[in-house]
């Protein structure tokens, strides 16, 4: 396995950051973003980010495969719509049900994947 492969696995694993800021419900889908970055590779890396199988029965995603092109030095952000299947509720900042994504990373012709992620429940802030 290349070493530059090695490095944006560590950096996924690491640094990969999903949050969204309100509940998705069955009628009113809600935006999620995935930021993240890895500042040591020297090559651009495709990003693949789709809902995780044991997700699948509670979301909906769209789009289903949400794609970004990682650039040496460059943080991205990936932005999708969630819609719930049914009742979500938060518990501080953890959603029920979990709602996970998996990240699949390509460089030149090598493939990996990250483990799934839960997504963050960040409400915003009243600005008053």
């Amino acid at each position: 396995m290349p070493e530059e492969l090695v490095i944006l696995h560590n950096a996924l694993k690491r640094g990969l950051s999903l949050s969204i800021a309100d509940l998705p419900t069955a009628d009113t889908p809600v935006e999620a973003t995935c930021k993240f970055s890895a500042p040591d590779i020297k090559a651009k890396a495709e990003i693949e980010l789709t809902l995780a199988d044991e997700s699948q029965k509670n979301y909906i995603a769209d789009p289903q495969a949400a794609k970004a092109l990682l650039q040496p030095g460059k943080k991205s952000i990936l932005a999708f719509k969630v819609q719930a299947k049914g009742k979500v509720r938060a518990d501080h900042d953890t959603l029920f049900p979990p709602l996970k994504f998996k990240c699949k990373y390509r460089i030149a012709a090598y493939e990996g994947s990250v483990p799934s992620r839960s997504v963050l429940y960040r409400p915003q802030k009243d600005s008053k």
